[in-house]
C-alpha cells in the first residue's frame, strides 16, 4: 500500500495502527498529531513489516502531542526511516516524556 500524505491527527478513541502494517511508500507527508490514546507506532515499525525502512521516502514527517506514545519510541521510529534517505524531515516532539531514551 503506498500514500501520498497520511495525516492522523486529533482521534481520541485510536489506541493504535493496525492496519497500516502494509504501508510500503509515503509520498508527502507522515503526520500522527494529538491522538491522546496511541501507545506504539508498532505497526509501521519497520523492524517487523520491513516496509518502511526499504524504501526512498521523500516526505516530512511528524510525530508530536500523542500523550499515550513514548518521545523514545517515537525519535527512533523517526531516526530508523531518516537514515534511509535525506529526503526525510522530522519533527518529533511533546510526546510522553520517559527519561533518557537507550
Amino acid at each position: 500500500m503506498t500514500g501520498g500524505s497520511i495525516v492522523i491527527h486529533a482521534n481520541p478513541l485510536l489506541a493504535d495502527l493496525s492496519g497500516l502494517e502494509n504501508l510500503a511508500a509515503v509520498s508527502n507527508q507522515l503526520r500522527i498529531i494529538d491522538n491522546l490514546r496511541i501507545a506504539s507506532l508498532a505497526a509501521l515499525d519497520p523492524h517487523r513489516s520491513g516496509k518502511l525502512a526499504s524504501i526512498d521516502m521523500a516526505a516530512d514527517l511528524e510525530i508530536s502531542g500523542n500523550a499515550s506514545l513514548d518521545e523514545c519510541e517515537a525519535r527512533a521510529f523517526a531516526d530508523t526511516l531518516a537514515a534511509t534517505t535525506t529526503e526525510v524531515h522530522p519533527l518529533v516532539a511533546d510526546n510522553r516524556p520517559n527519561g533518557a531514551c537507550p
